[in-house]
């Protein structure tokens, strides 16, 4: 799954819970920026970086 980014160009990371299968939206303001140092060693340039979180939610880890 690839989200487009959010305003001010903040990465926005889907966290999807395995348990009640909820997905949501967080903004991670600065990701964008630790991206591009992790890139930048090796001359490259991401576009559109795709993340997402799995996991549990707190309804979820009931079930």
């Amino acid at each position: 799954m690839a989200c487009e980014q959010g305003p001010a160009s903040e990465t926005v990371v889907p966290p999807i819970c395995q348990g009640c299968s909820l997905i949501d939206e967080v903004v991670c303001e600065g990701l964008d920026r630790a991206l591009d140092n992790a890139a930048a060693p090796v001359d490259f340039a991401a576009r559109k970086p795709a993340i997402e979180l799995e996991g549990e939610c707190t309804s979820g880890s009931r079930r």
